[in-house]
């Protein structure tokens, strides 16, 4: 009688819809058809809810083999999906016993190779061990020297991530799963242990297995969370996100549905379906990452790139509008050789060259001169001189004295100006060189220019 009555109380938390069908089968039955098999009516209805859910089991596995091997499913699956479901035909009576023995042992059925041929799986339990999902920081202090000296790999992040989805997602389920469920938040509140949830968002979904349903408590697993998604998950978000409201179509035909009603094709489509849409809306706290590389703000390299690309960009805007017959040219372009378009198309150039040219003389001319600032670095600059490990006239020279003349060439204003390699043009352009980069440089050295 204790075990009677604990079934009768579990069944009102886990299945209380089922009460009242177990109930009046187990009095119609041992009334009606078997009165001389009657043991009291608690114990006949222990027996009636194992038998019938047993007998709802079933119909559950069978349905969903109906709905697997549908003809009009093969775009779920592969090639050998669609042409194993003919084989699955003649072997209609060895599908429906493995459904019956696998519902005896409460066992569940698995596709055999993802077709259409199920086999029965080992009998588990309902509720499955535990994986504890253990976040560790990736770090010199918790990675072996040989970790190490391989690298990060890409499952390491990923289980790190998923770490942290799974801890995050099943503290705030743990917090709020229950109280959602009892004001009807779930389903409408008809919910038994063993229903599997689908909770899917644009970029990730996972599934929640209610295990267990008492009186304000729930046991509840989560599986499926992955921050890498892959090709099942990006086909099962297309199902679930797929609009059948906007359906309006009658086999062939459109037709005009009164609004909030299904049409006749999306109505046998759902059905046809191994899920059913419960309840679409239901906000969880969760995180939302965008992957993109730390270095940008945390490495030179990456940030002086970055500015040298931007500058660029704006340079060019303008170098088109003033030269639009050097098309061919852009792209050899780079950051040097817009300052050095600006600087021959400067006004006055002629006499902006005498008011310096006493300093230019002095600093900027001659073979011998050179610039070894550590901002250089061969990376970046063409003109990068790995003799001496910096940038030299001469180098600088070879490299953009033939933009500087041709650049000369195209400014009217100042064409008649000396463009020799000892003259003070390459001089001034070789100090406005190394000026601009030294300042890019100098920005990306900043610890706030990010």
């Amino acid at each position: 009688l204790l075990i009677v009555s604990m079934k009768m109380l579990r069944n009102g938390f886990s299945g209380a819809d089922r009460v009242f069908l177990n109930l009046f089968f187990a009095h119609v039955l041992f009334t009606c058809d078997f009165p001389g098999l009657s043991e009291t009516l608690p114990i006949d209805y222990f027996f009636v809810s194992i038998f019938i859910s047993k007998i709802s089991e079933l119909w559950n596995k069978l349905c969903f083999i109906y709905m697997y091997i549908a003809p009009f499913q093969a775009g779920w699956g592969s090639i050998f999906h669609a042409v194993a479901q003919l084989g699955s035909i003649p072997h209609f009576m060895f599908i429906l016993g493995n459904c019956i023995f696998s519902t005896i042992i409460s066992a569940p059925l698995e596709p055999f190779v993802a077709s259409v041929f199920f086999i029965t799986s080992y009998a588990r339990p309902i509720r499955f061990w535990e994986a504890t999902q253990k976040i560790r920081r990736i770090e010199s202090t918790t990675t072996p020297l040989m970790s190490q000296l391989r690298g990060v790999s890409f499952e390491q992040v990923t289980a790190n991530l998923n770490a942290i989805f799974y801890e995050h997602l099943a503290r705030s389920l743990q917090q709020r799963l229950a109280g959602d469920i009892a004001l009807g938040r779930w389903s409408g509140g008809s919910l038994q242990h063993g229903d599997v949830f689908i909770l899917a968002s644009d970029e990730l979904h996972f599934l929640v297995h209610i295990i267990e349903v008492g009186n304000g408590l729930i046991t509840f697993q989560m599986r499926g969370l992955e921050f890498a998604g892959t090709y099942c998950h990006e086909q099962e978000s297309n199902g679930l996100n797929e609009a059948h409201q906007l359906d309006r179509g009658l086999c062939c035909c459109t037709v005009n549905y009164p609004s909030e009603t299904l049409s006749v094709n999306a109505a046998l489509r759902l059905r046809w379906l191994a899920w059913q849409f419960v309840h679409t809306p239901y906000t969880i706290e969760g995180y939302q990452l965008i992957d993109h590389s730390a270095a940008t703000s945390l490495q030179l390299t990456d940030l002086r790139k970055l500015v040298l690309a931007l500058f660029i960009q704006a340079s060019l805007l303008a170098f088109l509008h003033c030269v639009p017959s050097v098309a061919p040219l852009i792209t050899c372009l780079s950051c040097i050789q817009c300052v050095l378009y600006f600087t021959v198309r400067l006004p006055n150039l002629a006499s902006r060259l005498d008011a310096l040219s006493d300093v230019l003389l002095e600093k900027f001319t001659g073979d011998d001169k050179l610039d070894l600032d550590p901002v250089f670095s061969k990376t970046f600059d063409e003109d990068y001189d790995e003799h001496v490990a910096g940038v030299t006239r001469v180098q600088f020279v070879r490299v953009y004295g033939e933009w500087i003349r041709y650049c000369l060439q195209r400014s009217l204003r100042n064409c008649s100006i000396d463009s020799t390699e000892q003259s003070l043009l390459m001089s001034l352009c070789y100090a406005i060189g190394l000026l601009s980069r030294r300042c890019l440089g100098g920005v990306s050295s900043h610890p706030n220019s990010a």
